[in-house]
């Protein structure tokens, strides 16, 4: 199993097992590896971020807090290994 998928396994069972449970709002910080203005962070707020709110009912919230501006695209896999962030959206 890629690295990759791995992390998308552990990110659904964390969310199901949130959803299932009745567990409160959970809030999770993420970054991506563009500007602001691309529009690749664009359609990942759109495509990805506001859905899965809307999808969980609340109890998963996404806070996109930036991209390259935040955190350098070469040092944003260790900010998210450190705990700082929680999601990455990054190219491989």
């Amino acid at each position: 199993m890629s690295r990759n998928m791995a992390a998308s396994a552990i990110a659904v069972a964390t969310i199901a097992t949130a959803i299932s449970t009745g567990a409160q709002a959970i809030e999770l910080r993420a970054v991506d590896c563009w500007r602001p203005t691309n529009i690749i962070t664009k359609v990942w707020i759109d495509k990805f971020v506001t859905p899965s709110e809307k999808a969980t009912g609340g109890v998963i919230k996404i806070n996109h807090v930036g991209g390259s501006e935040v955190s350098p695209p070469t040092k944003s896999y260790r900010a998210v290994q450190r705990g700082q962030f929680d999601l990455l959206h990054c190219e491989a």
